[in-house]
């Protein structure tokens, strides 16, 4: 299915059916369907990207800053050992000015790339003054240096998310894997710290990531029983990233020995969406540029606007949506998300980081439905939780009651334990609900809790207590 075509079935979805279509999309929408999945800025964006503009209106959503290449580890799947750039630490003051440029409109900044972040002697002011700004940010930690005083001031700033990689459940198996780290060392770190925020800090946000290759799938049983006594943690199981199948051994690691074949008639988003950021203020396309080859300007003489819209990143934007992605040595072998129309809302989300990397790393208790093509819900558990970006100081929820049964269900929203909002449901009704964030969170990574019950003792077997999320509003 061609961009064209995806985005025909799709704008109905994304804008309010009362606007005039166009071909693509309504060229003067800016108002979003009721339940879009996108804000007006979001949709801009993402039209942008399927109307193939090369120069855009609006700037990225999301920013990879590497505080620095240096890491004390030497990992089978990361390609560290095949970098030949300089290695370094991002000056305070070129960090700064990212953030300055990237606050009122980036929206998901990850401070770390091709090292560990936690090397970085400015690390914690770094954190402090990224934080707060109505963007996420988070960072991944092998937990090697985790001593107890970086997890004290972890736990003390404002990072709104942790994500701690442990890709093993046993001594063998993690320390083949990061080779110089120390498995009994680590998880003990990792305890101490889920401990010490359990206790201390409920609005600290740790993820605990495997990921997922030939070397260790026989230990992902032992893995998950590490992590049963720290429900506040999340488990994440990612699969390996191949990093554009640059590399002959991650290559194999990913796809094994056979033949891979590249459909050069997608057109990859990632152009149109974010920005990787060196710590040398060298700017590239996405994270598959783990060498630092295909540079599109420095921030260290250039603005975030300028390198955005600049000559290098319009002419990368043209090669890809003429389908030139051959010619590109850093994407000639890489496979781009598919435009299929079971895929609509994986192609849309990546424009909305709230929606795209927080539903894969931190919800749970939500189980994805599909409607109709082009449309998304979620069904919730008796107790769900989910996460969301505060940008404006509120954040509306739309509900649906899809069940069945004459009782009403109460829905209680809580935010880090503290009450925000309850309110009933009916059969057949849906309802909004907007809860204002506390003054101390504004700005903040928020983790709801959405707990539901019916007003009756015990259970109906003839009552159907399905509960949809159908949106989330941060904007």
């Amino acid at each position: 299915m061609s961009l064209k075509e995806l985005a025909l079935k799709m704008q109905n979805r994304i804008f309010s059916p009362s606007r005039p279509p166009s071909p693509v999309f309504p060229s003067g929408a800016g108002s979003p369907a009721p339940d879009s999945p996108l804000s007006p800025e979001q949709i801009r964006l993402a039209r942008s990207y399927l109307e193939g503009k090369d120069e855009l209106e609006i700037g990225p959503k999301y920013l990879v800053l590497e505080l620095t290449n240096i890491c004390n580890l030497s990992c089978i799947m990361c390609p560290r050992r095949q970098m030949t750039r300089e290695t370094g630490f991002m000056d305070f003051d070129l960090f700064r000015k990212i953030i300055e440029e990237a606050a009122p409109g980036v929206e998901m900044v990850y401070l770390h790339f091709m090292g560990e972040s936690l090397l970085h002697g400015k690390i914690q002011e770094c954190i402090d003054f990224a934080s707060g700004r109505g963007m996420t940010v988070a960072m991944a930690t092998n937990a090697t240096l985790l001593t107890d005083e970086r997890i004290d001031g972890l736990l003390r700033s404002r990072l709104d998310a942790l994500l701690v990689s442990f890709d093993g459940g046993s001594p063998a198996v993690l320390e083949r894997i990061r080779r110089g780290a120390d498995f009994s060392s680590v998880r003990g770190q990792v305890l101490r710290l889920l401990q010490k925020s359990e206790r201390c800090a409920p609005d600290f946000n740790p993820v605990i990531q495997f990921i997922r290759m030939p070397e260790n799938e026989g230990d992902l049983d032992r893995f998950l029983a590490l992590w049963k006594a720290f429900p506040q943690a999340r488990v994440k199981i990612k699969d390996l990233h191949d990093f554009g199948n640059q590399l002959d051994d991650l290559k194999r690691m990913k796809h094994g020995d056979g033949e891979i074949t590249i459909p050069f008639d997608r057109v990859c988003y990632e152009p149109w969406r974010g920005l990787v950021i060196g710590w040398d203020g060298r700017a590239v396309p996405c994270c598959n540029d783990y060498d630092g080859k295909t540079v599109l300007g420095n921030l260290r003489q250039q603005s975030l606007a300028a390198i955005w819209n600049g000559e290098r990143m319009r002419q990368f934007r043209t090669s890809h949506k003429r389908g030139e992605r051959g010619r590109l040595a850093l994407c000639r072998k890489c496979l781009p998300p598919s435009a299929s129309e079971r895929e609509a809302l994986q192609i849309f989300s990546p424009f909305s980081p709230s929606l795209y990397e927080l539903q894969s790393y931190w919800n749970r208790g939500l189980q994805r439905l599909d409607p109709a093509p082009g449309e998304s819900a979620y069904l919730l558990s008796e107790k769900s939780e989910i996460f969301v970006q505060d940008r404006t100081g509120e954040i509306v929820l739309a509900f649906e009651f899809a069940g069945s049964g004459p009782q009403p269900l109460t829905l209680d929203m809580f935010l880090y334990e503290r009450l925000l909002a309850r309110t009933t449901i009916r059969k057949g009704e849906k309802r909004q609900i907007a809860l204002k964030t506390p003054h101390e969170f504004r700005g903040r990574l928020l983790r709801l809790q959405i707990q539901t019950r019916t007003g009756t003792a015990g259970k109906n077997p003839s009552h159907d207590p399905r509960i949809l999320l159908r949106s989330i509003r941060n904007w």
